[in-house]
């Protein structure tokens, strides 16, 4: 049987922990099991430099959310592309999640390899986080940039 030492530096291929995967399922008393009792990181990055508060964000896992941020989590910490938690419940129209990120003072207009949160929630037609968004004073400027390369790409 393994011990809760062991859990500290078991990782996937991947460089995911057991925290990453408990995180991107939503599972809170297992969450909260792996750092109480084991002692893993709430910052812990994978290899591409995703962290438990990426894969929380991305599938909308509010609970696990305040969770982390209650342990510390750094709620704006990027991975290796530059994306934030931020883009992730952009891209996947998690409002509540937005709203949450925002209140935590995580910046509204990171960008990443795709551009920034704004671009994602009107590329997906996330029509209530596009709201959200503009309430906290996202730069609408790089919804410009985006239609001048539509335009370009319509005359290739």
């Amino acid at each position: 049987m393994a011990s809760k030492m062991d859990l500290r530096g078991a990782k996937d291929p991947e460089g995911n922990t057991a925290l990453h995967w408990a995180a991107s399922r939503g599972c809170l008393e297992s969450c909260r099991f792996l750092v109480e009792e084991c002692g893993l990181d709430v910052n812990a990055v994978s290899k591409l430099g995703m962290t438990p508060m990426s894969y929380a964000a991305h599938e909308g896992k509010t609970q696990v959310i305040r969770y982390l941020l209650d342990r510390g989590v750094d709620p704006a910490m990027p991975d290796e592309r530059g994306t934030t938690p931020l883009h992730n419940a952009a891209l996947q129209g998690h409002c509540e999640v937005v709203k949450l990120l925002l209140s935590q003072g995580v910046p509204v207009d990171p960008i990443d390899h795709r551009g920034a949160p704004l671009q994602l929630a009107v590329s997906k037609d996330h029509a209530e986080v596009l709201k959200v968004l503009l309430e906290h004073s996202a730069d609408v400027s790089c919804l410009f940039h985006c239609y001048l390369i539509g335009l370009g790409m319509q005359k290739r």
